[in-house]
């Protein structure tokens, strides 16, 4: 089969409402050397996610592109995953399978490894939860860890607070890279059927620091995922509510615990609407100059943070999937967003980007990625976007917080010896052990 996703695409796309009226076509490409900036930046808005186009277009300095900045489009630089996620995709796709809950959403059944429906038909009235079934099970590395992760908040006066934490991702079931097995044996996904576990762990300031959490998806997509914090001033673990969904993910994040994750959870909570593929302006880091990118200099901090020229990335144009969520209405009463945006990168098949609307279905806050080109060991690349580098602007409350570039940051082999006790990292266990 074709190692890039097939899409059929129909005539006559349905039209999205977005920021304004724009004049560019959303599934045709801008030319290389283009040059965007405040001044004509609304013929573009068709070719931005909904957060990018309220940056280029406000004037409230707290959520503004700056005055004097330049996007221009250079050409569009292919970056693969590992080969093995697409082998794993064409020897187990043909046998997955939807079936419906009987309250509007479907259930996927029969997934192993690999992309569960790599074909997209806008035709298919089943392509927008065959897509959200694609990002749940999006290609991650096996074991990813990050030391130093930074974040820098400015609220609307233009204070400025930075943290400092550690992350760990790991995949410990239907994995597809070649240096591990499918299931890691001895860990939460060989005992507890979990697929994904993600741990985080504050460093810095010291009035947060050790405050951690963890978060456990499951293999069965129709399990409600567990989250769990380890509160330092009580030395104790505790189990959240599903109604955390919505709270921050951290002390000082703009997103919440659904937004962190790949999709919303669970996904058969959800209804979803697959919008087309997109032609979407997009921000990429080469591998060669991800180190250059971890330097202050190397970037605009103007409440959130630009690139510079002298980071040696490049603005390029590249095909994103949109898909809308919304959760049913058994499910929505109390639930912060009426409306979710999640944007997929085709060839790298992951989250890229999101936006989110309030429950009165006003335009509230997104995620805009700064996408890192990081190989993989043994080949491929990811760009795992959303850790690396981003801007995170609350339009409602008028403030920005964006992560920074990280020096110390792993994929699978590189990963420290220390980062790969899963007893420690990946279970609830382990964050009794934070202050030992």
């Amino acid at each position: 089969m074709n190692r890039l996703i097939s899409l059929v695409v129909a005539v006559g796309l349905l039209a999205i409402a977005g920021l304004g009226t724009a004049n560019a076509d959303p599934f045709a490409k801008i030319p290389v050397g283009t040059v965007i900036t405040k001044a004509n930046c609304q013929q573009y808005l068709d070719h931005m996610t909904e957060v990018l186009g309220h940056e280029c277009t406000m004037n409230q300095v707290q959520l503004s592109m700056p005055a004097d900045y330049q996007i221009v489009i250079k050409p569009t630089v292919s970056y693969p995953v590992p080969h093995s996620f697409w082998d794993a995709t064409e020897k187990y796709s043909k046998q997955v399978t939807l079936e419906p809950t009987g309250d509007g959403s479907y259930r996927m059944k029969g997934y192993v490894a690999g992309m569960p429906f790599p074909t997209l038909d806008m035709k298919d009235p089943l392509a927008g939860f065959k897509l959200m079934y694609d990002a749940y099970f999006q290609y991650q590395p096996a074991m990813m860890s990050g030391d130093g992760l930074h974040t820098i908040s400015i609220d609307r006066y233009g204070n400025r607070s930075d943290t400092l934490g550690w992350i760990g991702n790991y995949v410990l079931s239907h994995n597809s890279d070649p240096a591990y097995p499918m299931v890691i044996p001895g860990s939460p996904g060989d005992k507890d059927g979990v697929y994904f576990a993600s741990s985080i762990e504050q460093e810095f300031p010291t009035q947060i620091q050790y405050l951690s959490g963890l978060e456990w998806d499951y293999s069965d997509p129709d399990r409600i995922p567990e989250n769990y914090a380890f509160i330092p001033s009580i030395r104790r673990v505790l189990q959240l509510s599903q109604a955390a969904r919505c709270a921050p993910f951290t002390a000082s994040s703009n997103f919440s615990y659904d937004d962190h994750s790949r999709i919303q959870l669970p996904p058969v909570w959800f209804k979803a609407q697959f919008l087309g593929a997109k032609q979407e302006i997009t921000y990429v880091v080469p591998p060669n100059r991800l180190i250059e990118a971890t330097k202050e200099s190397n970037w605009d901090i103007h409440y959130g943070i630009w690139p510079k020229d002298s980071l040696g990335g490049h603005w390029e144009v590249r095909v994103w999937y949109q898909l809308a969520t919304q959760r049913l209405p058994r499910y929505a009463a109390g639930y912060c967003e009426a409306n979710h945006y999640i944007w997929l990168d085709k060839e790298q098949v992951m989250t890229i980007a999101y936006d989110d609307f309030d429950q009165n279905g006003k335009y509230w806050r997104g995620q805009y990625n700064y996408n890192p080109a990081k190989p993989v060991p043994g080949g491929g690349y990811s760009f795992y976007s959303g850790l690396w580098a981003h801007l995170n602007p609350d339009v409602q409350n008028v403030d920005n917080s964006s992560t920074f570039p990280f020096v110390n940051w792993w994929f699978n082999q590189e990963v420290p010896k220390r980062f790969l006790n899963l007893d420690r990292y990946a279970t609830p266990g382990g964050l009794n052990q934070i202050v030992q």
